[in-house]
């Protein structure tokens, strides 16, 4: 395959993606124990393992059908769509007003996530875009 270069690029922000999600995992257990986040934050470490797998696989596997691209973008897409509704939902079921809840490691902690995770899709979906039966 010709667009190897992208496929390297998405493992490397897939690995990126894991790193801050399991960091923030690590930062969340330790620093914060009564804090509910922990769990939410569990499925972000779990998914970007996921999703590292998968573009692991990706990189050295031969794909005849645009299929596997188109799936696992909507897959890095439609996750983030869905924790960021959740956390919205989260955040105004709350009690506490939104200056208390939101620090500013959240907020860069969600950029970074919201970039990765958007940027890995519109690559899958590029490559779908350019995928030559």
């Amino acid at each position: 395959m010709k667009y190897k270069t992208l496929l390297y690029l998405n493992r490397l922000l897939a690995f990126i993606a894991f790193l801050c999600a399991f960091g923030r995992l690590c930062y969340e257990l330790g620093g914060n124990k009564d804090v509910g986040s922990f769990a939410l934050m569990f499925v972000y470490a779990i998914y970007y393992l996921l999703l590292l797998i998968i573009s692991h696989r990706l990189v050295d596997a031969v794909i005849y059908t645009k299929k596997p691209y188109i799936i696992a973008a909507s897959m890095s897409g439609g996750f983030i769509i869905l924790m960021w509704a959740l956390w919205l939902i989260n955040l105004l079921c709350r009690d506490k007003p939104v200056t208390v809840i939101v620090s500013a490691i959240d907020v860069i902690y969600n950029c970074i996530i919201t970039i990765t995770s958007l940027a890995i899709g519109f690559i899958y979906f590029l490559l779908a875009l350019k995928f030559k039966d």
